[in-house]
């Protein structure tokens, strides 16, 4: 049996390497930092409390993300064209996130910033590595697409409350929390009612009422509201931001986001019948 030249091997690492990128945070550098983390929310969030993945759900995004690879898959070398082009290598941006019960994934997404730095060799503000290109992708969402291989391999769904920073875990309380309890999702529930024009605290509101009113129905109508605002690019940045501002934890919240923003039940039934549509 013939066997691939050790030439051949050696390119394949060094592809595999340009293409994808570790972005790594000093407060969650290690994976032992990440094992802590995750373990918070593993005892904040207990196995009774957390939403097995229903079949139906599975089958859902499983059959639709493939049809959309297969639908994209033209637009989708076009973006690995323009991303070569205007950045180089590598193409694909790859973070650790945490997933579902806080479990560590490597999520997948398009380059849109540069890795310029500072003469003291800090990355510079998102502001100033974001380019034409990248705001063009992030304002359509199409930085968004790789995603669809994380579906795939069953670490995200469609829907679901958005995987934020790793650091993030330790700041968050017991019922925000419980954002976790289900997969983490490509839009979500929150994206579609305000995404990064909304406080902290509202995005965390409206994702535990997604995680207890979950149905294929929602996951439809959030899917189409989806589209419709990346074709209107809506509620892409925070105002006097680049993308959206750091969650630094409940204790250094203002007021404002801690109590009076923070929606019932019912008002989260309305934001279901679309009256509080944005």
């Amino acid at each position: 049996m013939l066997k691939p030249h050790p030439g051949f091997q050696s390119f394949k690492l060094d592809l595999y390497f340009s293409l994808f990128q570790r972005q790594i945070y000093k407060e969650a550098d290690t994976d032992e930092c990440h094992s802590l983390t995750s373990g918070r929310i593993l005892n904040m969030l207990p196995e009774s409390h957390a939403h097995p993945v229903p079949i139906s759900k599975r089958i859902f995004d499983i059959l639709l993300a493939v049809l959309g690879i297969i639908i994209i898959s033209p637009l989708f070398l076009i973006i690995c064209v323009l991303v070569w082009l205007n950045f180089g290598l590598p193409i694909i941006f790859r973070q650790q996130r945490p997933g579902y019960r806080g479990k560590p994934f490597w999520i997948y997404k398009f380059r849109t910033m540069t890795s310029d730095r500072s003469s003291n060799g800090s990355l510079l503000p998102d502001e100033e590595r974001l380019t034409r290109l990248g705001k063009l992708l992030r304002s359509t969402s199409m930085d968004e697409l790789p995603e669809l291989i994380n579906v795939l391999r069953g670490e995200m769904s469609l829907v679901g409350p958005r995987p934020l920073l790793m650091k993030y875990l330790e700041r968050y309380s017991p019922e925000q929390a419980r954002r976790h309890a289900v997969l983490p999702g490509i839009t979500g529930w929150a994206q579609v009612n305000g995404r990064n024009a909304i406080t902290w605290q509202e995005k965390f509101s409206l994702d535990v009422w997604y995680v207890d009113h979950w149905s294929i129905g929602l996951d439809i109508r959030i899917l189409f509201r989806t589209l419709a605002k990346a074709l209107r690019q809506e509620d892409i940045n925070q105002p006097g931001q680049a993308t959206a501002e750091e969650f630094k934890g409940n204790l250094e919240m203002g007021n404002h986001e801690m109590g009076n923003h923070e929606l019932s039940d019912q008002e989260m039934g309305s934001l279901e019948l679309g009256k509080h549509d944005s």
